[in-house]
């Protein structure tokens, strides 16, 4: 809920209460202190106040949700009539120019500094106004000196007093449901905070499941393909020491799966965090490689050749980021054409930069890629959350990664990370 939506409902009580108010003083004036007071002017301010307020009682059924302008307007035009009120009834003599204050604390409250500050200049030149001109009241005060235009003292503090009571009764009221209406808006906001963090944490739960999904279909394909020649193999009545091989691969492939389990859990906060160590960019070469199929091992290049620059790394964590770039480009990448990957560093972070020589991508679509399930491959071999990984491995890192691509030219992805980052 919104404050303007109590506003409006609040000021148009708050009219009434004045119009009522108003009548009341006029009849007290007239028959208890016997003040004659101009009663076709005040009777013609009333008439227009009641008359507006009708209006307003109207509009206020229809206006769902009144503007900033609308609230000024209001207020600005109470403040006016409240101006030619005094104007009739003494001016600045007159006690209930503390009136004036609610107009302005309202606007405080809801109408923003500039309204604030343009209400009470207006307040301020109207009231100064009313020591320029005014129309002072016949006061009787003893019958030696029948009338005397200015408000007897003991008037005058009983005026202020009951202004004071009055005043603070309005504002006491107005701050209170404000208040009210802002811890209801402070609970509103935290159900909902809670409600999209239970959400997020299902979303997370549901990537890291398809992440995992994502990440063991390779190893468990060449389980699959290991598996069937070995029954095949032991139909055939293949001897124990020919299957061998066979049986090592898919031990290799199964560690494989327990160590991509291990990270995702890691990542996902539940696990220790992947410790930064020394690496050398050969090495990590050759790791590349070797979890690539063999036909596609020999078509990756690393830049610079032969290169003993060292650095320090989460290894594990970078190793199948970098492989998820590697494959990505090896399957856009024409068959047999290489796909360079360019390792550089300085002082305060490494650069890891995969380029292919594909079909290339618009940068609409690049600039998507590394979203959760957007991918450019067709349905049933890929779901994007190798990039999402990589892109979330970067921010974990504190470090960036984006890719460049135009149509025709290849697709250019970098990966910065700062050295010595923890995953």
């Amino acid at each position: 809920m919104n404050p303007t939506d109590v506003t409006l409902p609040w000021l148009l009580r708050l009219r009434w209460a004045a119009i009522t108010g108003q009548t009341a003083t006029i009849i007290f004036c007239e028959d208890v202190i016997k003040v004659h007071l101009p009663l076709l002017p005040l009777l013609a301010v009333l008439s227009f106040t009641l008359a507006s307020q009708l209006v307003l009682c109207g509009i206020a059924r229809r206006l769902k949700q009144p503007s900033h302008w609308f609230l000024a307007g209001l207020l600005i035009l109470d403040t006016l009539l409240l101006t030619a009120m005094l104007f009739f009834t003494g001016g600045p003599n007159n006690p209930f120019s503390a009136f004036y204050l609610i107009h302005i604390a309202m606007a405080a409250s809801l109408l923003g500094a500039g309204w604030t500050w343009g209400l009470l200049v207006l307040s301020l030149a109207c009231f100064g106004g009313l020591f320029w001109r005014n129309v002072p009241l016949p006061y009787p005060t003893n019958e030696a000196d029948p009338i005397c235009g200015i408000m007897p003292m003991h008037l005058h503090l009983t005026g202020m007093y009951f202004a004071l009571a009055l005043t603070g009764i309005c504002l006491a009221w107005f701050v209170a449901r404000l208040n009210a209406l802002l811890r209801e808006q402070a609970t509103a906001l935290h159900a909902a905070e809670m409600k999209a963090e239970r959400e997020s944490r299902f979303a997370s739960l549901v990537t890291l499941a398809a992440g995992v999904a994502h990440e063991i279909n390779s190893p468990l394909a060449t389980i699959t393909v290991a598996a069937r020649e070995l029954e095949r193999e032991a139909e055939l009545g293949t001897p124990p020491e020919c299957l061998a091989e066979d049986a090592r691969l898919i031990r290799t492939e199964v560690e494989r799966c327990r160590e991509i389990l291990g990270r995702l859990h890691a990542h996902a906060g539940d696990g220790p965090h992947d410790p930064p160590v020394d690496c050398r960019a050969d090495e990590l070469a050759v790791a590349l490689r070797a979890s690539l199929p063999a036909n596609q091992a020999n078509r990756l290049e690393c830049l610079p050749q032969n290169s003993e620059v060292s650095f320090r790394a989460p290894r594990a964590a970078l190793l199948q980021a970098l492989s998820n770039l590697v494959s990505n480009a090896l399957d856009a990448a024409p068959a047999a054409t290489p796909v360079r990957l360019e390792i550089s560093k300085n002082e305060r972070e490494l650069t890891f930069t995969v380029c292919d020589q594909g079909p290339g991508l618009s940068a609409k679509v690049a600039a998507r890629l590394g979203e959760p399930f957007v991918t450019t491959k067709e349905p049933g071999k890929g779901t994007g959350l190798g990039l999402f990984l990589v892109r979330r491995f970067a921010e974990q890192m504190g470090g960036h990664f984006d890719i460049q691509s135009t149509p025709g030219t290849g697709t250019r992805a970098r990966l910065e990370i700062p050295q010595g980052a923890v995953a």
